[in-house]
């Protein structure tokens, strides 16, 4: 008989454990398949990850045991281990200190380290609606879950948080540029939307950011940022989107960069440009530009 995931998405552990049940007493008749036994040492390891009195090493030792077992891994056992990523437990940072849904992160990678698992890759809606939870850890460790998905990841819900928080739009763009391979166009377009339309000066700079951090990759949306050059001196970023713009730019390479160097160089000999503007510039040109025009 096979697991239907969409029954557990949504439901605590306790819902998600009584839908199991019904599950497996519904494949009695049919034969039990793999993902429907019970597996004793999955349920000790998640009950250790998620024991707010336990130490970090054993918190850290469980998630290790739970992605060893990824192949005999249920759907429910994903689930509860995604629960978990939203878990409120603190603890003090540093000395290997590590909180629940940190544990359940690092639990969450491993799974998905290694032979793509349909019942990790099933989870994908579970994880993409965590990332709109009320609570900002929640959504950082979503994002940062959504990263171990590949090409099963939901990029365009991962960009849509460069609006975010400041952990949580971090933990977006970290996330984006891991996710290089598997952005596609509507990934890029995303995160080039928020240059195009966002008037949020931080959103603004974290999406630059992302892009110069995907280099290459992301020249297709050399437009969008040569626009970025044209910014009024009003962004309160450090460095500002100019800089930003130009960082991205050389990052893209000079295939990409070579319609924009005039405007490059035009900010490198504008003395009311910020000096951060024209330093960015010179490194810019010092990347993609042509010794013998701008040497």
């Amino acid at each position: 008989m096979a697991f239907d995931a969409s029954a557990f998405i949504g439901r605590s552990v306790k819902e998600m454990d009584a839908a199991l049940k019904a599950h497996q007493a519904a494949a009695k008749d049919g034969g039990a398949s793999k993902t429907g036994v019970p597996n004793v040492a999955m349920e000790a390891a998640l009950a250790s990850l998620a024991d707010e009195a336990a130490e970090s090493t054993v918190r850290r030792t469980a998630a290790l045991k739970i992605g060893s077992m990824r192949s005999d891994a249920r759907a429910a056992d994903v689930l509860r281990v995604v629960e978990q990523l939203a878990n409120p437990h603190n603890c003090d940072v540093g000395g290997g200190q590590m909180s629940i849904r940190r544990a359940a992160l690092l639990a969450f990678t491993e799974l998905a380290n290694g032979p793509e698992t349909p019942v990790v890759v099933a989870s994908c809606a579970a994880v993409t609606a965590l990332m709109g939870h009320d609570d900002p850890d929640a959504r950082e460790m979503a994002v940062r879950a959504m990263g171990a998905l590949g090409m099963h990841a939901d990029v365009v819900a991962v960009a849509a948080l460069l609006e975010d928080e400041d952990d949580v739009r971090s933990a977006a763009s970290d996330t984006l540029v891991a996710l290089r391979d598997h952005l596609g166009g509507k990934g890029l377009e995303a995160i080039a939307l928020r240059l195009r339309f966002e008037t949020d000066d931080e959103v603004r700079g974290w999406a630059l950011r992302t892009l110069a951090g995907l280099g290459p990759s992301a020249a297709s949306m050399a437009g969008a940022v040569a626009a970025c050059l044209e910014d009024e001196g009003t962004m309160e970023l450090c460095p500002p989107s100019k800089a930003l713009a130009l960082t991205a730019l050389a990052a893209f390479g000079e295939p990409s960069a070579a319609a924009y160097l005039p405007a490059i160089a035009a900010l490198l000999v504008d003395p009311c440009q910020e000096a951060c503007v024209r330093a960015a510039a010179i490194e810019a040109l010092g990347r993609v530009g042509r010794p013998d025009e701008h040497a």
